[in-house]
């Protein structure tokens, strides 16, 4: 039996993969949110608003829903590691030519371009990286790799900050480009990167099997919709737009409640959000790690349960009491309430490896880059919610958690599944 784990790829190639989707999406963090650390810089230069550059950073959002599905349709068609590195080329030519925008027309087409790029990179990468890297381990590798997207936009605050103080109005321009810097060291790892043997084995099936127009499993797109996996594209739609909504319904205000509610100076709530983010990217690793020992579906409603308990808080001290930060924002309980939301966002540490684990290996890329990547572009509109009204934004950020909880329910648990007994079955036949 030449079950997925008797794949023959060498530890380097592995690790290659890993690696790989590792700075794929943490510079897909990086690139996607450089642009709102120098929102200020861009209108000065342009002589804009602050709204023109929002619908700038909506159009990344709509473009990568294009890329998301274009790229994860092909990588099935044709292999994954060619398509990976198409995708890596084009958000960093795009980044490259956003700083020589001169015009905000300029600017959102090349950041459009961005998006297409970074919307083809996370779906195909994660798909690799499933199949290739080593069952038993699988989670917690997923997770280093979806909490590694928080570390991107962290440096990418870290970046922006250096270009503005040391080239004044024309660092936005620096701070863009250095996206173009990210092919760099993925290009060196990805020359040990393999393709993927299953995609390949799958390729050899698809080739024995007799033509028919009935057989959608043999289109991509057309097979994340057959009766055999519609339910998890529904479900993984709703459950992305629902984690995004959320996400964005509390990150979008914090800045807002800190500094407008609670009178905190600038400093301190950078600190108060450095160290939320910090804790919540680790605790990534923590729920990838039980992913791999209790399984998907418990792992996944554990940091859930955190996020729920986190958006309730958040009302309380919000909509609520007010409880002022005293001495220190350790004893502050908005502060806890900020960090349950940050760790419980890390629900989506085995949300890659989960669905890779459900679609069959001929829609497995069109299947996870879809439902992330649309489902990202559906979420669009909490922070339009949450700047008109806070108290909507967290009513609705808040039913958008729970819901989001009570989805996995209804997934089977896929710990330890070898990705190749599809193949060994038939499964892959009408």
């Amino acid at each position: 039996m030449n079950g997925q784990s008797q794949l023959t790829y060498s530890p380097m190639q592995r690790y290659a993969t890993l690696v790989s989707a590792i700075l794929g999406f943490s510079l897909d963090g990086y690139s996607l949110l450089i642009i709102s650390f120098v929102v200020l810089p861009i209108t000065k230069s342009f002589h804009t608003s602050v709204a023109s550059l929002g619908v700038v950073f909506s159009l990344q959002l709509v473009f990568s829903m294009v890329g998301g599905v274009i790229f994860g349709n092909y990588a099935d068609l044709i292999g994954r590691r060619r398509l990976l590195l198409l995708s890596i080329a084009i958000y960093s030519l795009g980044s490259l030519l956003s700083a020589f925008s001169w015009n905000v027309f300029a600017l959102a087409l090349f950041r459009s371009l961005v998006g297409i790029g970074l919307g083809g990179e996370w779906g195909v990468g994660m798909a690799l990286y499933n199949e290739v890297w080593t069952v038993k381990r699988r989670a917690l590798g997923g997770g280093i790799i979806q909490g590694s997207f928080i570390f991107g936009i962290m440096l990418a605050g870290v970046v922006a900050h250096w270009a503005l103080t040391t080239y004044l109005l024309s660092g936005w321009r620096v701070a863009l480009a250095t996206g173009f810097l990210s092919l760099i060291p993925i290009m060196i790892v990805r020359l040990a990167l393999p393709e993927s043997q299953l995609w390949q084995r799958a390729v050899m099936q698809r080739s024995k099997e007799t033509p028919s127009p009935r057989n959608t499993k043999n289109v991509p797109f057309k097979a994340i919709f057959h009766p055999d996996n519609r339910k998890y594209t529904f479900i993984g739609l709703i459950m992305v737009a629902c984690y995004m909504y959320a996400f964005y319904a509390i990150a979008s205000i914090m800045p807002t409640v800190l500094t407008t509610l609670y009178k905190v100076p600038a400093t301190l709530s950078a600190s108060i959000t450095t160290w939320a983010t910090f804790l919540g990217a680790l605790t990534y690793v923590i729920i990838g790690f039980l992913g791999d020992v209790w399984g998907r579906k418990a792992s996944f409603l554990i940091a859930q349960s955190l996020s729920v308990v986190g958006f309730l808080l958040f009302i309380i001290f919000t909509v609520g009491i007010r409880v002022p930060i005293g001495t220190s924002f350790v004893h502050w309980p908005i502060f806890w309430a900020y960090l349950l939301f940050y760790m419980g966002s890390a629900s989506f540490a085995v949300f890659g490896v989960w669905f890779s684990e459900l679609y069959p290996t001929r829609a497995r890329s069109t299947g996870i880059s879809t439902i992330y990547m649309v489902g990202r572009g559906m979420s669009a509109l909490a922070p339009i919610v949450a700047a008109s009204s806070m108290n909507l934004g967290l009513l609705s950020g808040t039913f958008a958690a729970i819901v989001l909880f009570g989805l996995p329910w209804i997934l089977r648990e896929t710990r330890g599944v070898d990705l190749s007994e599809e193949l060994q079955m038939g499964l892959a036949n009408n």
